[in-house]
């Protein structure tokens, strides 16, 4: 029990580090970029437009009939975004929270490996949570593109990170969670 429970808590770190690396060095971008102003302007916008903090979508298919809404959609523009009116917590504490999911999605899978394939080599168990994180990662970011109209690169910068995250946590936890010594 122990064993495992240390395993995820290092795979939960080298998890962290992946993400610091992927994201934080500057080399991948999945983001487009605006003007200052147009940050400004659009800012504004928000906060004069939208009530409540959420997910919207634009254009609203509750907003008119079914038909002038996919007429909406045909001309453009599309827009999905995630309004907090108050902004978010300090980046330490978005590091901090980040960190206790990466956590829970380790042990989780520790107990996957220890419920499906304790008694398998240092390999099979190392590409038990490598398939899983490439499925999840393909169902969770692949389906950006199809249902919600992101960007292909967007998504699949997203499912590398993912796919790379789970490879990362399947090599440690492939150690840890080994047969039990009879």
């Amino acid at each position: 029990m122990l064993k495992p429970a240390l395993g995820a808590l290092l795979a939960a770190i080298a998890m962290f580090m992946w993400g610091f690396v992927y994201w934080g060095s500057g080399l991948v971008d999945p983001f487009a970029h605006v003007s200052a102003e147009a940050e400004t302007a659009i800012g504004e916008a928000l906060k004069a437009n939208l009530t409540a903090d959420g997910v919207y979508f634009i254009p609203d298919s509750k907003v008119g009939t079914e038909e002038e809404w996919m007429a909406r959609m045909g001309q453009g523009p599309i827009a999905m975004m995630n309004f907090k009116s108050g902004g978010a917590p300090p980046m330490g504490m978005t590091m901090a929270q980040g960190f206790a999911h990466m956590l829970v999605t380790a042990l989780l899978l520790a107990g996957l490996l220890a419920y499906v394939a304790p008694a398998g080599t240092y390999v099979e168990r190392f590409r038990l949570v490598a398939v899983v994180g490439v499925i999840a990662a393909v169902f969770a970011h692949l389906g950006q593109p199809i249902w919600w109209h992101f960007p292909w690169s967007y998504a699949v910068l997203g499912a590398i990170y993912d796919a790379g995250a789970y490879a990362i946590a399947g090599a440690i936890l492939a150690y840890f969670v080994t047969p039990a010594k009879t």
